[in-house]
């Protein structure tokens, strides 16, 4: 083994994956190439992340105009910031099960999959969350187990 400066083996990053459009009975195959699945749903949320203060915040683009006085909690912004993280995570391979990213995170299994239920929150709740700064009326431990409901029930349970 090859060795660095400090006597131990010098560490190679594992080759990353390419992303892939997967169905479970196999990739849809056009012109020799992968194709999304035509039931996919892609949503994108358009955030940056920007230092404010020395600590880095998750922002909506300069063009939206957010209600900043409203004062989102700052934790359910987090949350969901890592629940999508976590998802991505997950989609790539670079992790196989929720142990394995509970265990890098150093959390508990429970507390991951619960929190991880965030990234499936409905697009409408989460522009309303995320870019207009809605306040929620509820918890985030309450709003895990929302999104687990139908889209179209999701708003009326987070903002009435």
């Amino acid at each position: 083994a090859h060795h660095g400066e400090r006597g131990g083996p010098r560490h190679r990053p594992a080759p990353r994956r390419p992303w892939r459009h997967r169905r479970i009975d196999g990739p849809t195959k056009e012109g020799g190439r992968l194709m999304p699945a035509p039931d996919t749903l892609r949503v994108h949320i358009p955030l940056e992340l920007r230092r404010r203060g020395g600590r880095p915040r998750i922002l909506p683009p300069k063009h939206v105009e957010a209600a900043m006085d409203r004062g989102q909690d700052p934790h359910l912004l987090r949350a969901i910031g890592r629940a999508w993280g976590w998802r991505q995570r997950l989609e790539r391979g670079d992790v196989a099960t929720l142990a394995d990213l509970a265990a890098d995170e150093g959390l508990s299994d429970r507390y991951v999959s619960r929190l991880l239920r965030l990234a499936w929150l409905a697009p409408e709740v989460l522009e309303r969350l995320v870019i207009h700064r809605e306040p929620s009326t509820i918890s985030i431990y309450d709003l895990c187990f929302v999104a687990s409901l139908p889209w179209d029930e999701q708003p009326g349970r987070v903002f009435d």
